[in-house]
């Protein structure tokens, strides 16, 4: 969950401008580019173009609802889904499946 979202803005004359707001920990995408939009509209002036346009989320903290990791249920079932839906079957195994099986190297 992120506490503040920052706007940083620079020109292609290399000034900055960055402005923050505190805002209710939230992790919606939704609320978050709400409040990066109004950001904007608040420090954006001028004709010139932009260089650079970042945005920063602090005052972060675990969401208390987390899924463990170790947990039976459907929750966790979705998330398996989803993770092999995404990256394939076989990205996704037991532990005890593996019977002694040597895991591939990513790295050459």
């Amino acid at each position: 969950l992120a506490g503040q979202v920052t706007l940083k803005l620079r020109y292609t004359s290399f000034q900055t401008l960055s402005h923050g707001r505190t805002i209710t920990p939230t992790n919606d995408e939704l609320v978050m580019g709400k409040v990066v939009r109004e950001l904007y509209t608040e420090i954006r002036g001028g004709s010139l173009p932009i260089r650079l346009l970042g945005i920063a989320l602090s005052k972060l903290r675990l969401d208390s609802a987390q899924l463990s990791l170790f947990t039976r249920g459907e929750q966790r079932g979705a998330a398996v889904d989803q993770v092999r839906d995404r990256f394939g079957y076989d990205a996704v195994h037991l532990a005890t499946t593996l019977g002694g099986r040597r895991r591939k190297s990513r790295m050459p």
